[in-house]
């Protein structure tokens, strides 16, 4: 899996720094733009989509295995969070017993969406917030923990794009860090899949994304809202993480890590227009393979 490169420098006789990481994350972007081949089955056998865009990817054999509008901007819905929970996680890694109150600054716009029902003084571990976000989709939870990464949520949507770039994720913006509807953050299902693979090699939020419930070191209780994930009609025990998440203007949207046994393949939809749908089409996906 890709991981961030690390931060290195070296000192020329003026005694300037050079920064190392513009190369590596060079590198990174022609790795990962590589990533994707021209896909191996024939579109006659794909399965019937109503999703706007979708992209699967076989990860053993570097192969794109289908791609449908791949390249149409849409909206990305909860799909955002795929990149403010790695960002988060990597940079809270040391940190997740760490008791953090929460202050006024940190609440961002909740009311309407899904959240913890954070308040001034309340008080909750990294872990806490991290689950919230990741695991439960907690818009507030995601707020807070932009706040505590970056300094602000300003500072840390302008690193969210830094790292599309770095990924070779040209074509995605972001505005802010839940996905909440802004007609100026769009993606491309392609770039949500260079995000995703790259969130799918960090292993805890792999872990925290893949979990069925959790329950705060308050007592509040989280739960998955992945119905791959959880006891639901639409479990499917192949599947690990990711993300699913939906808004009126971008529809619903999934991207999981499915194993058949034998091959492991990342799958993203974006802009299935029926509730649930999501789950069946990834599923027929997932059999396809």
């Amino acid at each position: 899996m890709i991981k961030e490169a690390k931060e290195v420098t070296v000192m020329t006789r003026r005694n300037r720094t050079v920064p190392i990481r513009l190369f590596l994350c060079a590198c990174l972007f022609l790795i990962i733009a590589s990533l994707f081949p021209l896909p191996v089955h024939a579109t006659a056998d794909e399965p019937g989509l109503s999703a706007q865009a979708a992209f699967v990817y076989c990860i053993e054999e570097n192969q794109t295995v289908l791609s449908r509008n791949a390249e149409q901007t849409v909206y990305p819905p909860s799909s955002v969070k795929i990149m403010t929970g790695p960002i988060a996680c990597e940079a809270l890694s040391e940190r997740l017993d760490e008791s953090v109150t929460i202050e006024k600054k940190m609440l961002g716009p909740g009311s309407g969406y899904r959240c913890l029902n954070l308040k001034v003084n309340d008080v909750l571990t990294v872990r806490d917030l991290l689950y919230g976000a990741i695991c439960g989709n907690d818009y507030d939870a995601c707020y807070v923990l932009a706040c505590l990464v970056s300094g602000s949520v300003d500072a840390f949507i302008e690193r969210m794009n830094q790292r599309a770039l770095e990924l070779g994720a040209a074509n995605t913006r972001y505005t802010n860090p839940t996905g909440v509807h802004d007609p100026a953050m769009t993606t491309i299902a392609v770039d949500t899949a260079k995000v995703a693979l790259a969130a799918a090699g960090n292993p805890l939020y792999l872990e925290i994304s893949s979990a069925e419930k959790y329950t705060t070191s308050g007592g509040l209780r989280i739960s998955n809202r992945n119905s791959l994930l959880i006891a639901s009609p639409y479990r499917d025990t192949r599947c690990r993480g990711l993300n699913t998440g939906m808004t009126d203007e971008g529809g619903y949207c999934i991207a999981t890590v499915a194993g058949n046994g034998t091959y492991s393949y990342l799958c993203v939809l974006l802009g299935v227009p029926q509730e649930n749908g999501q789950y069946t089409e990834v599923r027929s996906l997932i059999d396809w393979n």
